[in-house]
C-alpha cells in the first residue's frame, strides 16, 4: 500500500542516516540506530556504543575488565532462575 505522507523532519542515525529508534553512543556522544550497536564478544550487558566505537581497543578493555567482574553475578542469577518450579511440575508458587 502506498501512502502519502507530507514533508517532515527526522531525526536519523549519524552512522547510516536510517530513521528508526535512536541511542546515544558514550564514547563518541553521536546517535546511532540499531543496525549500527556494537556486538561486542564475550559482553554479557551490551553497552551503549556505537558500532565504530565497539571496535576501538581502549572500549574493548574497559568492557572486558567489566565482563570479568560482571560474570560472577550472571552466572549466579542464572543457577537462580533455573533452580525456580517448572511450570506444571506440581510445586505451587511459592516452591512447596
Amino acid at each position: 500500500m502506498k501512502i502519502h505522507k507530507p514533508e517532515r523532519e527526522v531525526e536519523v542515525c549519524d552512522r547510516c542516516h536510517r530513521e528508526g529508534f535512536l541511542q546515544e553512543c558514550l564514547v563518541c556522544g553521536g546517535q546511532y540506530c540499531l543496525t549500527c550497536d556494537a556486538i561486542m564478544a564475550g559482553c554479557w550487558v551490551s553497552p551503549r556504543v556505537c558500532r565504530r566505537c565497539g571496535g576501538r581497543p581502549d572500549v574493548q578493555r574497559v568492557v572486558t575488565e567489566a565482563a570479568e567482574r560482571i560474570t560472577p553475578i550472571i552466572e549466579e542469577r542464572r543457577a537462580s532462575l533455573s533452580a525456580l518450579p517448572k511450570e506444571g511440575d506440581g510445586r505451587d508458587d511459592e516452591g512447596q
